[in-house]
């Protein structure tokens, strides 16, 4: 059974359920989709590119903090502790822990300023 008779023109007059025939009367051989397709996977692709050149850098980055810095940083973002915890863990006072993340942060952020924009 053609998908025209399941999906009829008048219910779905800008779908894209048209059967082969219908297909043929608009002008649209299928050529349209894959190159549509072949575009997405390419951005997908380049996408994937700069996202790993991100991450590179921001490793590069985090290993030039110092290692308290870096350390509370890893355990706030990447572990998902909380300030109380990494300053019992790390055994320093919780303003010490907040002193060592804003200091970071803003290391982190002039550093892929820098990167990614040349600022």
């Amino acid at each position: 059974m053609p998908i025209s008779v399941l999906q009829p023109a008048w219910l779905f007059p800008h779908s894209d359920a048209c059967g082969d025939a219908e297909r043929g009367e608009h002008g649209n051989d299928g050529r349209t989709a894959v190159g549509e397709e072949r575009q997405r996977q390419a951005h997908d692709r380049q996408q994937t590119d700069i996202h790993k050149d991100i991450h590179e850098r921001l490793k590069t980055i985090l290993d030039t903090l110092p290692e308290k810095q870096k350390e509370v940083v890893l355990l706030h973002i990447v572990e998902k502790k909380k300030i109380k915890e990494i300053a019992t863990q790390m055994d320093i006072a919780e303003t010490t822990v907040k002193t060592h993340f804003k200091r970071a942060m803003a290391i982190l952020r002039n550093n892929l300023k820098l990167v990614l924009f040349g600022v």
